[in-house]
C-alpha cells in the first residue's frame, strides 16, 4: 500500500514542478533554460506515469518508449544545466553513453533477460545525471543552490547505480512479491521521491535567486544606455578612487552633458531625445578604456572615471570623446541637424573625496558651457583641444603623452 501511495506521489510532484519552472518562466521568456527545466520534469513525470500505470507488460517497446522519454527529460536537464553554468553540452559523451545502452537493452530483451534491461536502463539514467553534474561542476557555481544541485546529481548517479541491484537480489532471493520486495520497493521510492524533490528545489532555488540578481543588476543599470545609473556609478567610482590611494595611481573624473538637449526634446520630441542619449551611452560604452567606469548621473549628464590618467590625458580622451559625437551622423536626426557635447575634467588630488572632485570637475564643464559648449575644459589645464590629425595618428590609447594644441572647435551647423 505504501508502495502504491509513493508511487502516485512521484509523478504527481515531478508534474507540480514542471508546472512551477513553467509559471517561473512565463514572465520572462528570454531565459530558456528554466523553460527546459519544466520540459525535464514533464518528460520524467510522463514517462513514470506511463511505467507504473500504463506499461503493464515487460515487453521491449513499453521499455524503449520508457526509456526514450526519460532520457529526452534528462537531456533537457543537461541542455539547461549547460545553458545556465555556461559550458558547452558534452555531446560525445551523451552519443557514447546511448550507443552503449541501447546496445546493452536490445541484448538483455534477446536473451528474454527482462531484469537486465531494467538494469542497464536504470544504470544509464544514472551515467547521464553523472553528466550533467559533470557538467554543472565545471561551470559558474554561483549560489549555494548550485552547489545544492551539483551534490543532488551525484547522489542520482549513485543511487541509479546501487538501486537497482538492491531490487534485482531481492527479487531474486526472495520473488517479486514478497515483503522484502515491497520493503526494497518502498524505499526505492522514497530515495528517488527525496532526490527528485531536492533537484527541483535547488533549481527552483537557483531560478529565483537568478531572479533576485537580474533584478538588482537591472535596479542599477539605465535603461537607455546600459550603463551604470548613478545609485550604482557613485560606490563603483568611490572605490577606485580608495584603491588609487593605496596603489598610488591617478584617477581624474570627466564630467560630460549633450549641449542643448532640451532643444532637441522640444523640436523632435521625446523619443528622439532618448536616442540621442542611447547613442551618447553607447559612444561612452565602445570608447572608453576596460580599465574605466562610465555612467549616466542624470538627465542629459554623463560621468567617468578614468584609471591611470592624468588630468592631460583625461582631456584627451575627453577630446576624442567629444569630436566623435560632434562628427556622428545619426539616421534618427534630419541631415542639417548635429549634435555636440561638453566636458569638464578633474584630477583626483590627496586627501579627495568623490563630491570634492565631482565639484571641480562639474565647475570646469560648467566653464565649458560658459565658454561656447561643444569643448573640453580641464580643471588645471583649462581649455583643451588637438588635431584631428593627431588624435588619428595616436589611435585609441588614454592621450596621456600628446601635446595640448590650442584650435578652434568644429562650428555646429545647427542652432541647437
Amino acid at each position: 500500500m505504501q508502495a502504491t501511495i509513493l508511487a502516485f506521489m512521484l509523478p504527481a510532484m515531478m508534474l507540480v514542478f514542471a508546472g512551477l519552472f513553467f509559471a517561473l518562466w512565463w514572465p520572462v521568456r528570454s531565459r530558456k533554460y528554466v523553460l527546459a527545466y519544466a520540459v525535464c520534469f514533464g518528460l520524467l513525470g510522463s514517462a513514470t506515469v506511463l511505467n507504473l500505470f500504463v506499461f503493464g507488460r515487460a515487453d521491449l517497446i513499453s521499455v524503449v518508449i520508457y526509456h526514450l522519454i526519460s532520457m529526452s527529460g534528462v537531456m533537457a536537464l543537461m541542455w539547461a544545466v549547460c545553458q545556465r553554468s555556461g559550458v558547452q553540452m558534452p555531446l560525445a559523451m551523451i552519443g557514447f553513453s546511448i550507443v552503449v545502452a541501447s546496445a546493452l537493452i536490445g541484448a538483455a530483451f534477446a536473451f528474454g533477460n527482462f531484469d537486465l534491461a531494467r538494469l542497464a536502463q536504470n544504470i544509464h539514467s544514472s551515467v547521464l545525471f553523472g553528466i550533467v553534474g559533470l557538467a554543472a561542476w565545471q561551470g559558474k557555481k554561483r549560489f549555494l543552490a548550485d552547489r545544492l544541485t551539483i551534490g543532488t546529481l551525484a547522489l542520482f548517479c549513485f543511487a541509479g547505480f546501487i538501486l537497482p541491484f538492491a531490487h534485482n537480489i531481492v527479487h531474486f532471493h526472495f520473488g517479486d512479491v514478497s515483503e522484502q520486495a515491497r520493503i526494497v520497493s518502498t524505499v526505492h521510492f522514497i530515495i528517488l521521491g527525496t532526490l527528485m524533490f531536492a533537484l527541483g528545489g535547488s533549481l527552483v532555488s537557483g531560478v529565483v535567486q537568478d531572479n533576485m540578481k537580474r533584478q538588482s543588476e537591472e535596479a542599477m543599470l539605465d535603461r537607455l544606455t546600459g550603463l551604470p545609473n548613478r545609485a550604482a556609478f557613485e560606490p563603483l567610482a568611490k572605490k577606485m578612487m580608495s584603491r588609487s590611494v593605496v596603489e598610488r595611481v591617478p584617477v581624474c573624473m570627466i564630467v560630460c552633458d549633450i549641449d542643448h538637449f532640451k532643444e532637441v526634446n522640444d523640436a523632435f520630441g521625446h523619443k528622439i531625445g532618448d536616442n540621442v542619449i542611447s547613442a551618447f551611452g553607447e559612444m561612452l560604452s565602445g570608447r572608453t578604456r576596460p580599465g574605466d567606469i562610465a555612467g549616466r548621473i542624470g538627465g542629459e549628464e554623463f560621468c567617468i572615471i578614468a584609471w591611470n590618467c592624468s588630468e592631460k590625458g583625461a582631456c584627451a580622451l575627453a577630446e576624442r570623446l567629444r569630436i566623435a559625437f560632434a562628427t556622428e551622423e545619426f539616421p534618427f536626426l534630419p541631415d542639417s541637424e548635429t549634435t555636440s557635447a561638453s566636458f569638464g575634467i578633474a584630477q583626483a588630488n590627496y586627501g579627495d573625496t568623490y563630491s570634492k572632485m565631482f565639484e571641480r570637475a562639474d565647475a570646469a564643464l560648467y566653464r565649458a558651457k560658459k565658454s561656447g559648449r561643444n569643448r573640453v575644459v580641464g580643471d588645471e589645464i583649462g581649455m583643451y583641444s588637438r588635431a584631428l590629425e593627431a588624435v588619428a595618428e595616436q589611435g585609441d590609447g588614454n592621450g596621456a603623452n600628446g601635446d595640448v594644441i590650442n584650435l578652434p572647435k568644429r562650428p555646429l551647423t545647427s542652432t541647437k
